[in-house]
């Protein structure tokens, strides 16, 4: 038991968890993180956390004379609880990444599949608490009309009825978070679409820009991802926010 109230609790803490850049040569926080190289700039910034997933800000700005290809699946990613080797340093980068456990970003399709699944699983406990509240209130008059027809009420006939009505109030404050947090994962769900990166060419002079979806990991303070672009890989390395 003690086992999974940890990890629930990792995750927890891992859910919270904002990630900023982490340059080599340079102390000056910044919030996103940039690789410009002649044919290609690279952004990257941590957005948010949502559905047990760090949301990342991509964009791509192909300034060749070529089209380029992306596929964000391919995006891999490691979390470390130390700092990760420079990238120059290669032969220690790549004995890193032999001990570390290698992750990818999730596919667009997942992406999608994840959000419609939350969008139907709140509409449920909407609906859940709906009713309840309509049976608590159903119930709470049909008490309180057997209680008027009384001619006396004892005191603990009164702090039941008010016990019922504290429920009932409950109750529907509940279903109103339920109904919001339901439109909003219809909102979110509705959006997504336009939002996420999806696979595809980049054309010569031309930008794209969209979401990408880690698994939230063990809430380790270091990450470094690897994008891939045609025959190349671009390095961003993050660190937890406030950490040294």
């Amino acid at each position: 038991m003690q086992k999974y109230i940890y990890i629930a609790l990792m995750l927890h803490l891992a859910a919270c968890t904002s990630y900023v850049p982490l340059p080599h040569s340079s102390t000056t926080p910044i919030l996103r993180a940039r690789l410009e190289e002649p044919d290609v700039k690279i952004y990257l910034q941590h957005l948010e956390n949502k559905y047990q997933h760090y949301v990342f800000d991509l964009e791509i700005d192909n300034q060749g004379s070529e089209a380029i290809y992306l596929s964000p699946q391919q995006i891999s990613f490691y979390f470390s609880d130390q700092r990760f080797p420079r990238r120059e340093l290669t032969e220690e980068g790549e004995k890193y990444k032999r001990l570390k456990r290698k992750q990818f970003v999730r596919k667009p399709i997942e992406v999608k599949e994840l959000y419609e699944q939350k969008e139907r699983s709140r509409a449920t406990v909407a609906t859940v608490f709906a009713l309840v509240s309509v049976g608590m209130m159903v119930y709470d008059e049909a008490k309180d009309a057997k209680d008027r027809s009384r001619s006396h009420v004892t005191e603990k006939e009164v702090v039941r009825a008010a016990t019922r009505d504290a429920l009932v109030s409950i109750a529907l404050t509940a279903t109103d978070i339920a109904q919001k947090s339901t439109q909003q994962a219809q909102e979110d769900s509705y959006f997504l679409t336009n939002e996420i990166f999806t696979e595809g060419k980049i054309e010569a002079c031309q930008r794209k820009r969209g979401k990408i979806f880690l698994p939230v990991g063990e809430g380790l303070r270091y990450l470094r991802m690897i994008v891939p672009i045609e025959n190349k890989e671009y390095i961003f390395d993050f660190k937890h926010k406030g950490t040294e």
